[in-house]
């Protein structure tokens, strides 16, 4: 296994396209290191091989973990949600607290993109609100 990830039990999926179409894909559970982020990627049957999946492991969980480093930041989750065309979508659940650890909150962003570059603005802003209202 890889230094950032572990890989679970995968099983096989199907994956909507859009129409009448779908494709056979493989659905790959993975947890980080060090931070135990379990997330799932959906690798269509036709792309399955180690090298996919480690290149697929390695890339998101070190995006994930690399969250971590963002101040504040003190937990992540993956979840699937059903957007408003009821296709289900993968987004991050990213909890933060302020520098004082009196409050907290959590925000959620789309898990495809995801970066620091994308989340650090967002969670910045986030605590500011919460320290100007602890502040009143």
């Amino acid at each position: 296994m890889a230094d950032t990830y572990t890989v679970g039990t995968m099983y096989p999926d199907t994956e909507y396209l859009g129409g009448t179409q779908t494709r056979p894909v493989t659905a790959v559970p993975y947890t980080t290191k060090p931070h135990g982020v379990y997330f799932e990627s959906r690798i269509p049957d036709a792309d399955l091989t180690p090298t996919e999946v480690d290149n697929t492991g390695k890339v998101n969980s070190e995006a994930l973990e690399n969250l971590f480093n963002i101040p504040g930041v003190t937990a992540v989750e993956w979840t699937m949600v059903s957007n408003p065309a009821q296709y289900l979508v993968d987004e991050i659940i990213v909890y933060y607290q302020t520098p004082d650890l009196n409050s907290s909150g959590s925000l959620t962003t789309p898990f495809t993109g995801i970066s620091n570059a994308v989340v650090e603005p967002k969670v910045a802003k986030a605590i500011a609100n919460l320290v100007a209202i602890e502040n009143l």
